[in-house]
């Protein structure tokens, strides 16, 4: 029984040990995962704040060259409008503008396409005549229906603060569209911008984005109504509060989204990535720790065998030092009177002991040496226990002395 008792505690000891181990394994992994998942949003976000540092660096230079070409045309503009506009027909093409167009200040305007119009409605031009630079909000381009925006800056006469006229500029969004599609996560991201009340002023081409949507909220809560409720309220409150921030949302699938401000008319970017693209490399992170801890736990088990084997083959080893005798495999007289004493209290069944000594055994020994003489013995033993061969015996061997107990359950079967 006390066998089985240091077994069952070996193995409840090797029980507690396995689950500490995975207990380890699952919080290493879990911390892991956290780990990965704040890396990446901080990539995203690193991404996003680039992504909005060069739209914002884009609109400024814009802003700055219009400026100075605002200085050169302003002498111009004084005698003639329209000679002016035609000045800046090179200017247009080199810096990738769709026209280029000077206003007077009641709004009439002519551009370097040839084309006049009045702009006095128009925000931008209003902001620009009190002596400010403007970006207008995304527009549609009356001449193909192509989305744009507008630069406007205003024209001073030369030498004075006195505004004379507004200097114009348009350009296409789809421009704006190239400089934040850049590649990222294994083209997997891809981004938009939009104003603050969520309306898309550059939309994305990627096969993961929302299609001709107009608002972002809107497309949020249309995409999966239950799940992005939260992260939509979410994203309108950091855009209004203009800072950046990431909630997590669902368009087919789960995705995290970065939000960036520009600097420009209250314009966010926002830049997205499938959370595959972090859960891909965390699960190829947790696979190797999951590999790692069913290979510990592997070795471990193999260590706990090879203990008790180890322990089972030396109690072994004892109990037959303590208990076998070395020469015929018989009990030792110790072990001989343990098992009697057990067995003698039964009353039911007839007992003898039988006790046989080898007379001048040690002479034999002595011509034939020990070698020939624990054959003798070994031999003499097993045929002697083999004609013993009815009943229950106890057998004890040791030296040139035997002694057997034999219980029978009849005296004829003793005789």
């Amino acid at each position: 029984m006390g066998k089985y008792k240091k077994l069952y505690g070996t193995l409840l000891l090797g029980l507690i040990a396995i689950i500490i181990l995975l207990t380890a394994v699952f919080s290493y992994s879990r911390s892991i995962e956290e780990s990965y998942k704040e890396e990446n949003i901080n990539s995203l976000k690193e991404l996003s704040n680039q992504g909005a540092l060069m739209l914002h660096n884009e609109i400024k230079n814009k802003q700055n060259l219009l400026a100075e070409l605002s200085h050169d045309v302003s002498r111009i503009f004084v005698n003639d409008p329209q000679a002016a506009a035609a000045y800046l027909e090179e200017a247009a093409e080199r810096n990738s503008f769709k026209r280029i167009g000077v206003a007077l200040t009641d709004g009439r305007a002519y551009t370097t396409d040839g084309i006049e119009l009045n702009i006095s409605e128009r925000e931008y031009f209003s902001k620009a005549i009190r002596g400010h630079t403007a970006v207008s909000r995304n527009l549609d381009d009356y001449t193909d229906g192509g989305r744009i925006a507008v630069y406007a800056v205003p024209i001073f006469e030369d030498g004075s603060d006195k505004r004379i006229g507004v200097l114009f500029a348009t350009y296409s969004l789809d421009t704006f569209r190239k400089t934040i599609e850049v590649s990222f996560f294994g083209g997997a991201g891809y981004s938009y911008v939009v104003q603050e009340n969520g309306d898309v002023v550059v939309d994305s081409q990627h096969s993961e984005s929302f299609k001709n949507f107009k608002n972002v909220y809107a497309a949020l809560l249309t995409a999966d109504p239950v799940n992005n409720k939260d992260s939509a309220e979410k994203l309108w409150q950091m855009i209004n509060s203009k800072k950046g921030g990431y909630i997590e949302f669902y368009n087919g699938s789960q995705k995290y989204m970065y939000c960036s401000p520009i600097g420009v008319n209250n314009w966010m970017l926002l830049t997205v990535t499938p959370a595959s693209v972090i859960e891909d490399k965390i699960n190829m992170v947790l696979n190797k720790t999951y590999l790692l801890g069913i290979l510990l736990i592997a070795i471990f088990l193999l260590f706990i065998w090879h203990i008790m084997r180890i322990h089972t083959r030396n109690q072994k080893e004892l109990m037959d030092i303590a208990y076998v005798d070395e020469v015929t495999g018989g009990y030792s007289f110790a072990k001989f009177f343990k098992e009697a004493e057990l067995l003698l209290p039964e009353t039911d069944k007839k007992t003898a002991i039988v006790s046989m000594d080898i007379d001048g055994f040690k002479y034999f020994n002595d011509m034939f040496g020990y070698g020939e003489g624990n054959d003798l013995l070994r031999y003499i033993w097993q045929e002697v226990k083999a004609s013993l061969n009815e009943g229950e015996i106890l057998a004890h061997g040791v030296a040139d002395t035997f002694i057997f107990l034999l219980r029978f359950d009849t005296r004829e079967e003793l005789l």
